[in-house]
């Protein structure tokens, strides 16, 4: 696909013009063309302890002491070692 000058994907607008579009976790930057990354962290990511921005992503992280549940999103509590 051609994209037009454009950094990620470029959408027709008929008759004869076209519009840049970026991927998931990408936002379409002031000049209209390139892509900028998203910090879903700082736009309200749903993570319970802790959230990490990645390049187009994010992960949730727990603080010690607690394990990462199987949504991704929420932190379960961990049973202290036996003594």
């Amino acid at each position: 696909m051609h994209t037009r000058g454009c950094a990620s994907t470029a959408a027709p607008i008929p008759p004869a013009s076209f519009s840049c579009r970026c991927h998931p976790g990408f936002r379409l930057a002031p000049n209209n063309r390139s892509c900028l990354d998203v910090d879903e962290c700082s736009m309200g990511a749903r993570c319970a302890q802790r959230c990490l921005n990645t390049f187009g992503s994010f992960w949730c992280r727990c603080r010690p002491g607690f394990v990462l549940s199987s949504d991704g999103l929420s932190c379960d509590g961990t049973r202290p070692p036996p003594t």
